[in-house]
């Protein structure tokens, strides 16, 4: 396997992306490497993994020494910030690393688990049982409720909140754990070391660290917030996760990212059954359509106690 400032630096070479680097890293489990690698070393490992086909898109001559001695140096100097701003990294290689998000997989059935991850805050949370809450960012009344209850409900039953400290159904999952001394977990869309998006909920996001609640992303320092990202991120909420529920979302909401990985890798899905008489029906469409089509199963005050047996069963 590779140590996590291999990865880092191959991460800063033109060409590595995730599907190479994860490549390399299996390669390399088959091989009694030395733990301290310098460009020159780095370079046989390449050359060395290119003529046995285990590196096929990159052109390994177009990587002098000092390209990859720069690349080692970036991976140093990431490592002695990460350390200054108390985040860890973690490598899909260690055993920290979320066991749930080890073998997540796409529409297309390929493995899409982040490599990295930089967390702040308590890392015993990546492992801990947990339960994903989604939904809107402008919830109704109704969902602002069902968001509130249910995340508070899980909380004192054990489970780590995990959510990703969007405006709405995410930051009232958080604010509800906290406001029950449980655990929650946010998953971010941008690099730790920049400002925290959205900018409304710094102040969420600094109690959750102080509270003994984590942040994670699987982005490099000084990365950005995007579109992109904030999809992609979605993915990560059901993938830590043993169960994910779906607090209220339209049937083209950004929520139904999430609700859509946890389908492909056949995770729990629970989606809140609204009356009818006592919501706008426009504003779950989402949830309608899961519980009709029998994809999410219905989540009430009135079965919490079943869907949490059900969870820890699952374990």
């Amino acid at each position: 396997m590779l140590k996590k400032e291999i990865i880092l630096a191959l991460q800063a070479l033109n060409g590595f992306g995730l599907s190479t680097i994860k490549s390399l890293s299996d390669f390399a489990t088959t091989l009694n490497l030395e733990d301290d690698f310098d460009a020159n070393k780095l370079l046989d490992f390449l050359s060395f993994a290119k003529a046995k086909k285990a590196l096929k898109r990159v052109k390994v001559e177009d990587l002098s020494l000092s390209i990859l001695q720069n690349a080692l140096d970036l991976a140093k100097l990431q490592i002695e910030k990460a350390s200054k701003l108390g985040i860890k990294i973690i490598s899909i290689n260690d055993n920290c690393y979320p066991h749930l998000l080890k073998d997540l997989l796409n529409d297309k059935q390929k493995n899409v688990a982040p490599i990295l991850l930089y967390a702040k805050g308590n890392t015993d949370l990546l492992n801990q049982k947990s339960v994903a809450i989604i939904g809107s960012r402008t919830p109704t009344i109704e969902g602002e409720k069902a968001a509130t209850y249910f995340s508070k409900e899980f909380a004192s039953n054990g489970f780590n909140i995990v959510s990703g400290l969007a405006l709405g159904c995410d930051a009232l999952a958080h604010q509800s754990a906290l406001k029950a001394n449980g655990a929650t977990t946010a998953i971010l869309a941008h690099g730790l070391d920049v400002s925290i998006y959205p900018k409304e909920n710094k102040d969420l996001a600094k109690s959750i660290v102080e509270n003994n609640g984590l942040l994670i992303s699987e982005y490099g320092f000084g990365t950005p917030c995007t579109s992109y990202q904030l999809v992609e991120r979605d993915r990560l909420q059901c993938g830590m996760s043993t169960a994910t529920v779906l607090i209220q979302s339209k049937i083209n909401g950004g929520s139904m990212h999430a609700v859509n990985f946890a389908l492909y890798n056949q995770r729990l899905l629970y989606a809140v059954n609204y009356k009818a008489n006592l919501v706008d029906v426009s504003v779950i469409q989402g949830n309608i359509h899961l519980l009709e089509g029998k994809n999410a199963l219905p989540l009430g005050a009135n079965n919490l106690q079943d869907v949490i047996s059900t969870i820890d069963s699952n374990l």
